[in-house]
């Protein structure tokens, strides 16, 4: 029976199942004519794929993956990540210095929003790949000169389970560390360290809390703007951010090293994903 002209020929199908049960039903309506679509998880896809004996002559993948498989199109989505679902975001209720801001959490479909924080010390979210939030508390205001320091901190998407991630020493007319971007392991975080006439990137572990510059720590140092995926290359610009003569889009390994130039007299990237 053709698929373009059976029973169920016109009829779109979500596969959400894995291994037999659901996947073994939705072959049944692709051989009847209907659109599946499998939706895998970006981590190895179907378990299926790799269960028991694997087969060189069908992808060396399993014999099983071959035929629960067939009449189907396959796509990853991470169901489990937050991206698309919810947003995080800081929100100040006043113009002032410092600002006395929370982290709030609402639908991306919309609804009320949920208080994360209520310190009124915290800003700049960023919502990490394991469900993670790494957010900015604003620390020792009373203390310092001219304005508190920006500490890392983490959370549950729930604003439980808060604890301090980093302790950074920053001088009096600096503001400390700003978070960029995670790895998809959740192992690694990107930030940058900024202040007066002061900028360059800071590759932070987030088991132990260990930070280092990407770079030198100079005043015009490297921004960074991405990392790579499995947490090994950050990617930015050189320069600072003031426009010149001397920036350029570069890469950068994680553990340090040359930069490798990919653009010269650029700044400001962004990369696909």
């Amino acid at each position: 029976m053709s698929v373009s002209t059976g029973p169920l020929a016109g009829v779109k199908v979500l596969e959400l199942g894995t291994l037999i049960a659901g996947p073994f039903a939705a072959r049944f309506m692709g051989e009847f004519g209907a659109d599946v679509i499998k939706i895998e998880d970006p981590n190895g896809g179907d378990p299926l794929r790799k269960w028991r004996k694997l087969y060189p002559e069908v992808g060396g993948t399993s014999l099983w993956w071959a035929v629960q498989a067939r009449n189907k199109k396959s796509v990853t989505v991470n169901l489990k990540a937050p991206e698309g679902k919810e947003i995080v975001y800081a929100k100040a209720n006043s113009e002032k210095f410092p600002p006395h801001s929370d982290v709030y959490r609402v639908s991306a479909a919309g609804g009320k929003a949920v208080a994360l924080t209520s310190d009124h010390l915290s800003e700049y979210p960023l919502w990490g790949p394991t469900g993670k939030i790494v957010f900015v508390k604003l620390l020792e205001g009373s203390t310092r000169k001219y304005a508190p320091k920006n500490e890392l901190f983490l959370m549950n998407p729930n604003g439980k389970g808060v604890k301090r991630l980093t302790h950074t020493k920053v001088g009096q007319l600096l503001q400390g560390l700003f978070p960029t971007a995670w790895s998809a392991n959740g192992k690694r975080l990107l930030a940058q360290f900024g202040g007066q006439d002061t900028t360059y990137a800071v590759g932070v572990n987030v088991q132990t809390g260990a930070q280092k510059p990407i770079l030198e720590a100079t005043e015009q140092g490297l921004v960074g703007a991405a990392l790579s995926p499995n947490g090994q290359t950050v990617y930015g610009s050189t320069g600072g951010f003031e426009p010149g003569g001397n920036q350029a889009v570069v890469s950068v390994p994680w553990s340090g090293g040359k930069p490798k130039l990919l653009v010269k007299g650029a700044s400001s990237p962004s990369w696909s994903s």
